[in-house]
């Protein structure tokens, strides 16, 4: 989705010249990436309710079920009311879910965690906030502006969640090291590898 919206993207732009109003209608592109996205997230759900259900569930909260479940009820919506360009405009947001599921093929690293960090603010906040002002003030749908603007704090949860983990992380880490070295004084323990050697010897 994060491709198939970068020609809305580039058409509010330097097309519209950022006016929501100029921006094309509905096309097929947008109808059969909608339909795409809608069918992902139906393939998801049941893909990781039998592969990845602990991925997918995230421990007791289900904020995998409700984020798809979500989604399929805004695409179901866009459709409905013939609005799948705003939809697919808006799918820039999966930018960032694109850089976090490249952490779980490499290593997590401090660069990928800012990079995702910054395409995240840089999409579901202020890309997000800034078309909550255009279509407030300049479309005459207040539908859109009203989904848009409920939406918006769930960005901010997600944000806060993402950090909040990263530091319990962080701490755990921080913990298992002092542990580690008042278990295992490299010292000590070369001094009792030693000793064991030479009595087997």
């Amino acid at each position: 989705m994060s491709l198939g919206s970068i020609p809305f993207v580039y058409q509010l732009i330097f097309s519209a010249n950022w006016n929501v109003n100029d921006l094309p209608k509905e096309s097929n592109l947008s109808i059969v990436l909608v339909g795409f996205f809608m069918t992902y997230c139906i393939l998801d759900l049941l893909i990781g309710r039998f592969f990845y259900k602990h991925e997918i569930s995230n421990v007791t909260s289900m904020k995998g079920y409700l984020h798809h479940l979500i989604h399929l009820a805004i695409s179901g919506f866009v459709i409905y009311k013939q609005q799948t360009e705003i939809f697919c405009l808006m799918s820039i947001f999966e930018v960032s879910t694109l850089v976090l599921a490249t952490e779980k093929f490499n290593n997590k690293s401090l660069k990928q965690e800012i990079l995702y960090v910054t395409t995240f603010i840089s999409t579901r906040l202020l890309f997000h906030a800034m078309m909550i002002h255009l279509y407030y003030n300049y479309h005459p749908s207040k539908s859109t502006w009203l989904i848009l603007a409920l939406l918006y704090p769930l960005q901010c949860y997600w944000l806060y969640g993402y950090i909040k983990q990263q530091l319990n992380m962080r701490n755990q880490r921080k913990k298992r090291s002092q542990l580690n070295k008042i278990l295992y004084n490299n010292q000590e323990l070369e001094m009792v590898l030693n000793s064991l050697m030479m009595n087997i010897l």
